[in-house]
């Protein structure tokens, strides 16, 4: 009796736990404009399909080691049942190499398992 007890509580603390992170944890964690140039677009995934990216942001300099820079990269996820127009000018910032190419963005606490990135990119502006 007391195991069965025990196992409900656990299940009861669980199964929450399992959900959010499966659904992700509050997506308005933050939200903001990213500019730059979008170098790689593709879509991934064994169970769950999402569009995952990288942003070409510029170069920063490392403190850690003076003297050097580093590029700064952006990585951002779309979900696949996003708004095609969106996806399609993603794409075109890909194909057509334009540097001020600019992401809104939505920052999840803790991303769905189904994206890569904790950033869900919502629209985009040329």
């Amino acid at each position: 009796m007391k195991t069965t007890i025990i196992t409900f509580v656990i299940l009861i603390i669980l199964i929450p736990i399992f959900y959010l992170n499966i659904k992700g944890f509050y997506p308005n964690y933050s939200d903001g404009t990213r500019s730059g140039e979008v170098y790689k677009f593709s879509k991934k995934g064994i169970f769950y399909k999402s569009w995952e990216g990288e942003m070409y942001l510029g170069y920063v300099s490392n403190q850690s080691s003076k003297g050097q820079i580093q590029a700064n990269v952006w990585y951002f996820s779309i979900p696949d049942n996003a708004n095609q127009e969106t996806i399609n000018a993603i794409q075109n910032c890909v194909n057509i190499r334009k540097v001020d190419c600019s992401i809104n963005y939505k920052q999840w606490l803790i991303g769905p398992i189904y994206q890569d990135s904790a950033y869900t990119a919502q629209s985009v502006n040329y």
